[in-house]
């Protein structure tokens, strides 16, 4: 049953929150990766892969794929999916399994590396990076293997080593101009240090050429090619947002302010129908199983930035993935919580699952979201998911 709970104008913007309960079950817990394909958003979660239909604004969720298993990260393809799932081990014993399936995860094959190496805190073992509008094409990082990366073209039929012995990494930056243009953001080769290296390479991986080191800057959470020149990029940083235009050799910080909501920004992105349009979006956590989430705006290709959608509204768990669909911003996050910012500016809604725990059950919010300290003497505000009047 859903219900809409708020309706209100603050001038010319008109914000819509639809608090409902959604379709996911009420045990998926924890939601890893998102992806969209076509009209549709799916999600890795600790019971399986669910779907979400993004042509509807309060669509339910749907189990997909993988049912009742803990998936960290996947890609898709049609019907063909690959996952990284993380059973259930005995006490003392851990492992993380590669798994195939050519029916939507109904049935599947573990084609799990023998000599593959895991994290007994449950670390993805295993991270994929698709070609844009190439499903079948992707590359796969092993992490702990003696091959860092592999490559297929054909989703799994045949894998290319590709740059063996190499470090680690966890991040890449796909050329939209050229796809066998690649930045990858990692350590040094060989070492675990978690540092601000960046490597270039125009031949999937086969060579890498290291192009900066940028210590100030010591942790990348996502990096883009500015979609009409391949020299300028940006990433986010836990020092604020920063801008390329020497295609990665050299960072400059441009989010033109100090206050600490630029810091920790999850994931920036450029807007593909009016390329000098930049969106950044970030989560911190305020305890009680709540984020406040913001998201930043720039209309000059990431030289400036400006508080886009409501300045700490809250939501269940921090930011996993935001994309661009059909004219909407679309962030997803851990607990199930799904934003939709249309990028015109008009109304808004939230869609998130009414799950509340004792420890936030009696949380108050003003009409912008805003968690306040007490409940008002008078006024209309939001308690448990409902508008309450008081006069």
């Amino acid at each position: 049953m859903k219900q809409r709970i708020l309706f209100i104008s603050l001038g010319l913007l008109t914000v819509v929150f639809s608090m409902a309960q959604i379709g996911m079950s009420l045990n998926q817990g924890r939601i890893h990766d998102a992806k969209v394909s076509g009209d549709m958003l799916f999600v890795a979660t600790d019971n399986g892969i669910f779907a979400y239909d993004l042509k509807e604004q309060d669509a339910e969720w749907k189990p997909y794929a993988f049912n009742g298993m803990r998936i960290l990260r996947f890609v898709k393809s049609g019907q063909k999916m690959m996952a990284d799932y993380f059973p259930e081990q005995p006490q003392g014993e851990y492992k993380q399994q590669l798994l195939f399936s050519e029916d939507y995860g109904k049935t599947f094959n573990d084609i799990t590396p023998t000599d593959a190496i895991f994290d007994p805190q449950g670390s993805r073992a295993f991270e994929f990076w698709q070609i844009p509008d190439s499903p079948d094409h992707f590359f796969l990082d092993i992490h702990g293997h003696n091959r860092t990366w592999t490559e297929t073209k054909d989703f799994g039929v045949t894998w290319n080593d590709a740059n063996t012995g190499d470090g680690n990494h966890g991040l890449f930056a796909i050329d939209p101009n050229d796809v066998t243009h690649i930045l990858v953001y990692g350590p040094p080769p060989g070492s675990d240090v978690y540092g601000a290296y960046i490597y270039e390479t125009t031949d999937n991986l086969q060579t890498l050429t290291r192009i900066t080191v940028e210590s100030e800057y010591a942790s990348f959470m996502s990096m883009v090619f500015y979609p009409a020149n391949s020299q300028i990029l940006l990433a986010t940083t836990n020092g604020g947002i920063v801008k390329s235009t020497d295609c990665g050799r050299s960072w400059k910080r441009v989010d033109n302010k100090e206050e600490k909501w630029y810091y920790w920004c999850n994931q920036v992105l450029f807007d593909s129908q009016h390329p000098q349009v930049a969106y950044a979006v970030r989560s911190e956590d305020i305890g009680g199983g709540l984020h406040a989430w913001e998201i930043y705006r720039s209309e000059d290709v990431g030289e400036t930035w400006e508080t886009f959608y409501p300045p700490s509204f809250h939501l269940q768990g921090c930011v996993v993935k935001m994309f661009l669909y059909d004219n909407e911003l679309v962030i997803v996050s851990e607990w199930g919580s799904i934003c939709r910012v249309p990028t015109n500016g008009i109304p808004a809604t939230i869609t998130m699952q009414k799950q509340y725990t004792a420890t936030h059950s009696n949380y108050v919010f003003d009409l912008q979201g805003r968690r306040l300290e007490s409940q008002p003497e008078k006024g209309i505000y939001i308690q448990n998911g409902k508008k309450v009047v008081v006069k």
